[in-house]
């Protein structure tokens, strides 16, 4: 997930830095989807516009290069709430 604040609130903007940075510090660890090792969760994010997206990787390590907002991007915009919001995404 990455702050649109660094790209002036665009979600359009953060989206193309995403798709032109494939190798982005910003991009966790692969891990497998049906194993106990799915998942990430983010650290504590503050409030403001973030884009979040997934991409899929096949067993020969091709990476699905598409990124599209109707499948596998998602704009998101955190609220503050107490303790920080986190962001926890798991597998099966």
């Amino acid at each position: 997930m990455l702050s649109a604040r660094a790209f002036d609130g665009h979600f359009g903007a953060t989206l193309d830095y995403i798709r032109s940075h494939p190798d982005a510090p910003e991009w966790s660890p692969w891990a497998p989807y049906a194993s106990s090792d799915a998942g990430w969760t983010s650290p504590p994010i503050f409030p403001g516009p973030y884009v979040f997206a997934v991409q899929g990787r096949d067993a020969q390590g091709v990476v699905e290069e598409e990124l599209d907002e109707s499948r596998n991007v998602r704009r998101v915009r955190v609220r503050y709430r107490t303790g920080g919001p986190i962001l926890e995404v798991t597998g099966i």
